[in-house]
This record gives structure tokens, sequence and C-alpha cells, in this order.
């Protein structure tokens, strides 16, 4: 019988369906056996069925819309302190013996309990001091004890990392060397690369590459990447971007061509991420909207290998039609809302090359 674990995530609110399919995405990308057990953002606990530790390390290293990775010991589906006090009696907790700790919880959605989460926290470490020759200290602990409580859920087990958007934010497209105003934001560009569910060393490629700011994140998370675009300027640019946060091994080629033609062989590459430009701030070159995708998405499908796939951000305004054009030549997958701002919808899609 294999060994299992669980997971338990607490994920940005931004968006209702893309942060679970990012890290079921990721998982699947690195051929991790899983069990999803619940999925309610912003509470989600998935059963690690093999490999907790690589599981763990590529979701920390990947994910673009992850707060929380707690290594759940205990959970309740409807959170009652004393029941909750009687199962942690017989947790092993002998990993504290003589260790540094403190207990954080987190509160989520609508919950009945009236207690503060100082005051949670304050009774389950009284508890644990009772058990365990240990030591409450807040500055570099040896292990954060964390409860997520979320709708009268809870789940508490072991802290293993906690991801700040500012390590996100420094990359931001007025961060970079080169700015153009159309520039996607980078928790997009991550969560898109991400979507793909490539493992790492595949060929990523963006036929509209812009200022970079998908492959750098193909780049950091160990794609190899290969960009297009029209005008020369935009692309030195891009070049530029992307050996100030990647390595250079990682670029295959930064290439002036147009992204209608894509002139590379069939079946060359393992995904295609993209954000074709749709006439705001960044130009079409006179084309209509309708022709880009007619054009672009069966030389899309010609160049990807067998099962490879597309994740394309358009317009909200030509959903209906893109998304017709895009299951005439692919597999859609996933579909996701996204609101820019209250003037502009898009629409996130990932589809597959069907053999």
């Amino acid at each position: 019988m294999k060994k299992s674990r669980v997971l338990s995530f607490l994920l940005s609110e931004e968006h209702e369906s893309i942060p679970i399919s990012e890290i079921l995405s990721i998982l699947t990308a690195e051929n991790i056996e899983y069990r999803l057990l619940s999925g309610s953002t912003p509470l989600v606990r998935i059963e690690i069925i093999s490999n907790l530790n690589r599981a763990y390390e590529v979701i920390a290293k990947r994910a673009s819309m992850v707060k929380l990775i707690v290594f759940e010991l205990i959970f309740l589906r409807e959170f009652d302190f004393e029941i909750f006090k009687k199962i942690l009696k017989r947790v092993d907790l002998n990993f504290l013996q003589g260790k540094f700790f403190y207990v954080r919880i987190v509160k989520k959605g609508k919950n009945s309990i009236k207690l503060s989460s100082t005051a949670i926290e304050a009774t389950i470490g009284e508890h644990i001091l009772r058990r365990i020759k240990a030591h409450v200290r807040f500055k570099s602990p040896d292990y954060v004890l964390c409860g997520i409580l979320c709708n009268n859920m809870f789940s508490f087990g072991i802290l293993l990392k906690t991801i700040k958007r500012g390590i996100f934010l420094n990359r931001s497209p007025r961060k970079r060397p080169f700015f153009i105003s159309s520039a996607l934001d980078v928790f997009t560009a991550r969560v898109m690369v991400n979507l793909a569910g490539t493992s790492s060393g595949s060929v990523i490629l963006d036929p509209f590459a812009g200022t970079g700011g998908i492959l750098i994140e193909a780049g950091l998370t160990d794609h190899d990447v290969l960009g297009f675009d029209v005008k020369k300027r935009v692309l030195k640019g891009c070049l530029k971007n992307l050996t100030t946060y990647i390595r250079s091994e990682r670029i295959m080629g930064i290439v002036q061509a147009d992204s209608l033609r894509l002139p590379l062989r069939d079946n060359c590459v393992d995904a295609i991420v993209t954000d074709p430009p749709y006439g705001r701030s960044s130009t079409t070159l006179g084309r209509s909207l309708p022709n880009i995708y007619n054009y672009f998405l069966p030389k899309a499908r010609r160049i990807l290998k067998p099962k490879g796939k597309l994740v394309i951000l358009y317009p909200h305004k030509l959903s209906n039609y893109v998304e017709e054009r895009i299951k005439q030549e692919f597999r859609v997958e996933g579909k996701h809302l996204i609101k820019v701002h209250k003037n502009l919808l898009r629409v996130l899609v990932v589809a597959s090359k069907e053999v």
C-alpha cells in the first residue's frame, strides 16, 4: 500500500477557479499522483499519494496563487474546540521535543466560533506545552504550527511555506529594464505557464512575446523559452528583460518574425503560452482581431507536439468567435474569466492538441 500524506493550501481569493487549476496542473506536470480532497477556495486539501517532498517543492517554487502550504496533522469538517483538543492528545508531537515553536491561526470565510485567532493560538499552545517539553519563540522558530479555519472547516498542521507576493512584484512590468504599457501582469503570466502543465526542460513558445513577461516566468520555472515578435525594438527590450531574470542557457531564441506565420517545423514545441495583441495599447499592425486568430490557430496546432498545450488569453468580447475557432483545432480543457478592470474582461483558455 502506498504511503500517503495530506497538504493543505491557503489560496489567493482573486479568482475562484484558477488557483486550484494551477496547483493540479503543476502536480500533473511533475507526474505526482494525488487526490483532491476538498477544493473550495481559499482552503484546498490534497492527498499526495507519492513524492510528498517533490510535491511540496514544486508547488512552493512554481505556484503564483498559493499563500500557505501546510503539512496536515488534523482535519475537522466542522470545527469544535473540545473535539480538536481530544484529537490533539493522540497526535505524535515528539518532533517538538526541546524545539522552539509557535502557533498561527488564519481565519477565512464565515466561522461560527467566536474566539479570536489569538485566543485559539494561546489555547493550543498551552495544550502542547503541557505534553511536550518545548519552548515558544516567534522569531526564527524550529516549527510553526498553523491552523486554517475556513467556513468552519479546520486544517491544522506544520507550516511548510509562506509564499509572499513581493517575490513576484519585484518582477512587475514597470520594474523591468524594458516596459510597454500593454505588458501582462506577473501573476497572470506565471499562472498561464503553470496551466500549460509542462515539466522542467520543456520548450515553451510565446509567439507574441512583447516585453517577455510570459517567457520570464517560464524560464524561472526551468523551461526552455522561445519568443517571436514583429518589432525589432520590442525584441531587443524583451531580450534585455530575459537576461536580467533568467539564465542565458534557457533562452533558445528571441526572433523577429511574423507570429501569424510561425517559421518552425511541425511538432517541435511542448506548449504555446501567449497573450495576442487586442488593439488597445498593443498593436495589431492593422489586422482585424478575427483574422489574427484565423491565421494563428492552425499554425499553432501544426508546430505543437502531440498532446501539446495552448494557453491563450483574449478579450471577452471575442469569446464566442475565438472559442469556436479554438475548438476547431484543439480540445478545450479549461476556461477561466479574468477581470482586468471594470471595463475589461478577458478569457483564459487551456487547450490541447489531440493526436
